[in-house]
């Protein structure tokens, strides 16, 4: 090795002269540059080493080895193995996708946009159609004596008892501006939908409740303002009918009752009565109009109750089930014997000032009691027939009333509870015969 590194050390010198660079002469520097020249590339050396010393060496040179007296490089980790899931005879096979079910397939492979998921409904909401203070006293003790029963039995089999009764104390703001029938009508349909049944209990009696229409076509109204002669009349429409010319097509709009009367909200009570008295007065002298100027035909067409609404939007649809369905009629017997006396009206419709009985709304009244009992079963059907009171039904001074009244709660709670019962036991069936695979 000194021999080499010597013979080395004279061709570098003399290179050094030829080229006109001081010699490297020391022996420091002499290990310098040998030590870096191993460092930057072992392999090369001088063409007097390739005369002392052999071949050249190969170009691909091995890394150095290490030192003796290095510990043995450490082995990398190896990955764990997964554990092992021992399966026996008795583990059930997984099922198959095609075994699944259309939704639950959809589900397993991402096409979540296509599957419809059914809420587990375990709610009874029953909607509540009635005339407000034709029925108010029977609707009042059932909530009382027979509903909260019914609750009770329903929390007990894991369900909810919801009763829909807008008749039931209105609110004077739905009074006011009319939105009573919007209100009820969609009320309705949420029972219709979210209801395992019963979902559908009428009161409907001797009163049918004609009502102002509270939207006329631009064309009828126009028709019926050619039609009236009295400039009176004519005033009256023009103050409470004002045309919306955003609706499609055009039509003319029933004003809030606030417009015109002002104190028909004050929160003083009997200022409020007087206001309602008020309104009431109104309400009829635009009936009489509408009536004078229209044919039968428009008023069943524009001129229709609140009730009866309710009762071609729920019970008549031709989807409608008859189970869903309760009827609870009450009967004044001699009812008619009570011409001329104002105490009557909550209870018929009636005209004029001698308060004679209405018999163009008792025809239609009678044409929808046939339509509606055609489509109930005879099992959720009620009738009482009892006698006349000016007080109306008064079972605190007539004990023929006060039986009336105990026997509409048992009957009704023995009724409903059936129904009930029988409705529970069908959404059962329904949930066996669809299990969740």
């Amino acid at each position: 090795m000194g021999a080499c590194m010597g013979n080395r050390h004279s061709s570098e010198e003399k290179e050094s002269k030829k080229r006109g660079r001081p010699s490297e002469t020391s022996s420091s520097n002499v290990h310098v540059a040998v030590n870096v020249e191993d460092k930057t590339n072992p392999s090369q050396s001088s063409p007097s080493d390739a005369n002392t010393a052999g071949p050249p060496p190969s170009t691909q040179s091995s890394p150095p080895p290490p030192p003796s007296n290095a510990p043995p490089p450490a082995e990398p980790p190896q990955p764990k193995p997964p554990p092992q899931v021992k399966s026996g005879p008795s583990d059930p096979p997984l099922p198959s996708l095609a075994d699944l079910r259309d939704d639950v397939q959809k589900l397993l492979t991402g096409d979540v946009a296509n599957v419809q998921c059914t809420e587990m409904i375990k709610v009874i909401r029953i909607f509540v159609s009635a005339c407000q203070a034709d029925s108010e006293l029977e609707r009042t003790v059932l909530m009382e004596r027979v509903f909260p029963k019914l609750q009770m039995h329903c929390a007990k089999n894991g369900f909810e008892l919801q009763l829909v009764d807008l008749h039931w104390g209105h609110r004077l703001e739905d009074m006011d501006d009319h939105s009573l029938v919007g209100c009820s009508l969609f009320e309705l349909k949420e029972c219709q939908q979210k209801s395992i049944g019963p979902k559908f209990i009428s009161f409907l009696n001797q009163k049918y409740n004609c009502q102002c229409p509270c939207q006329i076509p631009a064309t009828a109204f126009k028709k019926l303002q050619e039609s009236i002669t009295d400039s009176t009349d004519k005033q009256i429409l023009d103050e409470w009918y004002r045309i919306d010319t955003n609706a499609v097509p055009p039509e003319y709009v029933l004003q809030p009752i606030s417009s015109q009367i002002k104190k028909y909200k004050d929160t003083n009570k009997d200022v409020r009565l007087q206001a309602e008295k008020e309104w009431n007065s109104v309400q009829d002298r635009i009936k009489k109009i509408l009536t004078s100027c229209w044919s039968r035909e428009e008023q069943e067409r524009y001129m229709v109750s609140v009730m009866e609404k309710e009762i071609r939007s729920g019970p008549l649809e031709t989807e409608a089930s008859s189970d869903d369905i309760v009827w609870i009629r009450r009967v004044f017997k001699d009812i008619e014997s009570s011409v001329g006396d104002s105490s009557n009206r909550s209870y018929i419709d009636t005209l004029g000032e001698n308060n004679e009985i209405d018999e163009v709304i008792q025809d239609r009244l009678s044409q929808l009691r046939n339509e509606l009992g055609a489509k109930i079963n005879e099992g959720n059907f009620l009738k009482f027939e009892i006698s006349w009171s000016k007080n109306g039904v008064d079972p605190e001074g007539i004990s023929e009333h006060a039986q009336y009244i105990d026997s509409l709660c048992n009957q009704s709670e023995v009724m409903l509870t059936t129904l009930i019962d029988k409705a529970i036991s069908d959404w059962q069936v329904h949930q066996d015969e669809a299990p969740v695979k």
